[in-house]
């Protein structure tokens, strides 16, 4: 977990800037990770539908994470489907509770 959190760009959310999404790129793979750096449990949402030549790892784009106090969660693994294309992750964050 500290590879990915270390090697990422990290990104604050909107409603909550103690909840962070990091995505990190190792070779041609994209690795998706939210951290909750509060003291409560949250729930979240993360909708990528808006990414491009990417498949995911569990073959959905649209997530909801349930996150303790001060956990950090990876969401998902990207890889292009077409391997000779620019592969770019695009999310939208919000927060549930």
């Amino acid at each position: 977990m500290e590879t990915v959190k270390s090697s990422a760009t990290q990104r604050p959310f909107k409603d909550n800037k103690n909840i962070v999404l990091y995505m990190s790129e190792i070779g041609i793979r994209m690795t998706l990770a939210v951290e909750n750096k509060t003291y409560a449990p949250v729930k979240v949402r993360l909708l990528c539908n808006r990414s491009r030549n990417a498949i995911s790892q569990q073959g959905i784009l649209d997530y909801v994470c349930n996150l303790e106090a001060k956990e950090l969660q990876i969401v998902d693994h990207f890889l292009p489907k077409k391997r000779k294309q620019a592969m770019k992750i695009v999310c939208e964050e919000s927060l549930l509770t």
